[in-house]
Protein backbone atom coordinates (compact mmCIF):
# COMPACT_ATOMS: atom_id res chain seq x y z
CA UNK A 1 0.00 0.00 0.00
CA UNK A 2 2.52 2.20 0.66
CA UNK A 3 4.00 1.57 -2.92
CA UNK A 4 1.58 2.34 -4.50
CA UNK A 5 0.62 5.49 -2.79
CA UNK A 6 4.08 6.64 -3.57
CA UNK A 7 3.76 5.29 -6.91
CA UNK A 8 0.39 7.64 -7.52
CA UNK A 9 1.69 10.20 -5.75
CA UNK A 10 4.64 10.93 -8.50
CA UNK A 11 2.21 9.83 -11.50
CA UNK A 12 -0.58 12.36 -10.78
CA UNK A 13 1.40 15.64 -11.45
CA UNK A 14 2.77 14.21 -14.96
CA UNK A 15 0.54 11.59 -15.99
CA UNK A 16 -0.70 11.90 -19.73
CA UNK A 17 -4.39 12.13 -21.23
CA UNK A 18 -3.40 9.19 -23.29
CA UNK A 19 -3.16 7.40 -19.18
CA UNK A 20 -6.07 8.54 -18.54
CA UNK A 21 -8.27 7.70 -21.23
CA UNK A 22 -6.61 4.31 -20.70
CA UNK A 23 -7.76 4.29 -17.31
CA UNK A 24 -11.55 5.47 -17.86
CA UNK A 25 -11.58 2.19 -20.61
CA UNK A 26 -10.28 -0.45 -18.56
CA UNK A 27 -12.27 0.46 -15.62
CA UNK A 28 -15.43 0.28 -17.96
CA UNK A 29 -14.48 -3.37 -18.66
CA UNK A 30 -13.55 -4.08 -15.00
CA UNK A 31 -17.31 -2.63 -14.06
CA UNK A 32 -18.45 -5.11 -16.54
CA UNK A 33 -16.42 -7.96 -15.62
CA UNK A 34 -18.02 -7.71 -11.74
CA UNK A 35 -21.34 -7.13 -13.30
CA UNK A 36 -20.89 -10.88 -15.37
CA UNK A 37 -19.25 -11.72 -12.08
CA UNK A 38 -16.21 -12.82 -14.60
CA UNK A 39 -13.61 -13.54 -11.85
CA UNK A 40 -10.56 -14.19 -14.29
CA UNK A 41 -11.48 -10.92 -15.69
CA UNK A 42 -11.78 -9.16 -13.23
CA UNK A 43 -8.22 -10.41 -11.86
CA UNK A 44 -6.79 -8.98 -15.17
CA UNK A 45 -8.25 -6.05 -15.63
CA UNK A 46 -8.20 -5.14 -11.67
CA UNK A 47 -4.19 -5.63 -11.79
CA UNK A 48 -3.84 -3.65 -15.88
CA UNK A 49 -6.08 -0.61 -14.00
CA UNK A 50 -3.49 -0.08 -10.91
CA UNK A 51 -0.70 -0.52 -12.91
CA UNK A 52 -1.40 1.54 -15.29
CA UNK A 53 -2.61 4.37 -12.55
CA UNK A 54 1.09 4.08 -11.78
CA UNK A 55 2.92 3.68 -14.45
CA UNK A 56 3.47 7.94 -15.76
CA UNK A 57 5.55 7.94 -12.24
CA UNK A 58 8.85 7.31 -14.10
CA UNK A 59 9.90 4.99 -11.43
CA UNK A 60 10.47 1.68 -12.61
CA UNK A 61 11.93 0.31 -9.75
CA UNK A 62 9.30 1.24 -8.06
CA UNK A 63 6.91 -0.22 -10.60
CA UNK A 64 9.23 -3.12 -10.64
CA UNK A 65 8.63 -4.15 -6.87
CA UNK A 66 4.36 -3.18 -6.60
CA UNK A 67 4.38 -5.79 -9.79
CA UNK A 68 6.00 -8.06 -7.66
CA UNK A 69 3.84 -7.05 -4.46
CA UNK A 70 0.89 -8.13 -6.44
CA UNK A 71 2.24 -11.53 -7.90
CA UNK A 72 2.49 -12.22 -4.27
CA UNK A 73 -1.04 -11.17 -3.17
CA UNK A 74 -3.05 -12.34 -6.11
CA UNK A 75 -4.04 -15.61 -4.33
CA UNK A 76 -6.03 -13.02 -2.18
CA UNK A 77 -7.20 -11.53 -4.91
CA UNK A 78 -8.51 -14.65 -6.26
CA UNK A 79 -10.54 -15.63 -3.70
CA UNK A 80 -11.92 -11.84 -3.10
CA UNK A 81 -13.12 -12.42 -6.71
CA UNK A 82 -13.96 -16.38 -6.69
CA UNK A 83 -15.83 -16.89 -3.17
CA UNK A 84 -19.81 -17.50 -2.87
CA UNK A 85 -20.03 -17.16 0.52
CA UNK A 86 -20.58 -13.15 1.08
CA UNK A 87 -21.98 -10.68 -1.86
CA UNK A 88 -19.67 -9.69 -3.99
CA UNK A 89 -17.61 -5.96 -3.24
CA UNK A 90 -18.67 -3.13 -5.31
CA UNK A 91 -16.70 -0.52 -3.38
CA UNK A 92 -13.84 -1.50 -6.13
CA UNK A 93 -15.63 0.31 -9.19
CA UNK A 94 -16.85 3.36 -6.92
CA UNK A 95 -13.07 3.79 -5.62
CA UNK A 96 -11.53 3.82 -9.17
CA UNK A 97 -13.65 6.00 -10.37
CA UNK A 98 -12.96 8.09 -8.04
CA UNK A 99 -9.37 8.08 -8.33
CA UNK A 100 -9.65 8.75 -11.95
CA UNK A 101 -11.49 11.95 -11.52
CA UNK A 102 -8.34 12.72 -8.62
CA UNK A 103 -5.98 12.20 -11.35
CA UNK A 104 -7.95 13.91 -13.48
CA UNK A 105 -7.90 17.05 -11.28
CA UNK A 106 -4.15 16.21 -10.74
CA UNK A 107 -4.59 16.25 -7.31
CA UNK A 108 -2.15 13.64 -6.01
CA UNK A 109 -3.40 13.59 -2.07
CA UNK A 110 -6.86 12.51 -3.37
CA UNK A 111 -5.40 9.82 -5.67
CA UNK A 112 -3.51 8.24 -2.70
CA UNK A 113 -6.32 8.30 -0.06
CA UNK A 114 -8.38 6.50 -3.03
CA UNK A 115 -6.08 3.88 -3.61
CA UNK A 116 -5.10 3.15 -0.17
CA UNK A 117 -8.99 3.16 0.45
CA UNK A 118 -9.17 0.41 -2.22
CA UNK A 119 -6.58 -1.91 -0.89
CA UNK A 120 -7.40 -1.29 2.58
CA UNK A 121 -10.88 -2.32 1.83
CA UNK A 122 -10.05 -5.61 -0.32
CA UNK A 123 -7.59 -6.66 2.39
CA UNK A 124 -10.75 -6.12 5.01
CA UNK A 125 -13.35 -7.73 3.06
CA UNK A 126 -10.81 -11.33 2.36
CA UNK A 127 -10.42 -11.49 6.03
CA UNK A 128 -14.00 -10.90 6.90
CA UNK A 129 -14.73 -13.86 4.00
CA UNK A 130 -11.95 -15.67 6.43
CA UNK A 131 -14.08 -15.51 9.19
CA UNK A 132 -17.14 -15.98 7.24
CA UNK A 133 -15.92 -19.38 6.17
CA UNK A 134 -14.49 -20.30 9.87
CA UNK A 135 -18.11 -19.68 11.35
CA UNK A 136 -19.75 -21.65 8.32
CA UNK A 137 -17.22 -24.52 9.48
CA UNK A 138 -17.36 -24.57 12.80
CA UNK A 139 -21.24 -25.65 12.50
CA UNK A 140 -20.76 -28.61 10.59
CA UNK A 141 -20.46 -32.07 11.40
CA UNK A 142 -17.06 -33.39 11.37
CA UNK A 143 -15.54 -29.98 12.04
Amino acid sequence: MLLECEAIAKAVPQVREQTIEELEQINKKYAEARAENNADLLLKVNRKFHLLAYQDSNAPVLLELINQLWDRVSPYYNIMFRQSLAPHPTVGVNYHDQLIFAIIDRDADKAKYWIKADLVKSAEFVLELFDLYQVNNANKPGQ
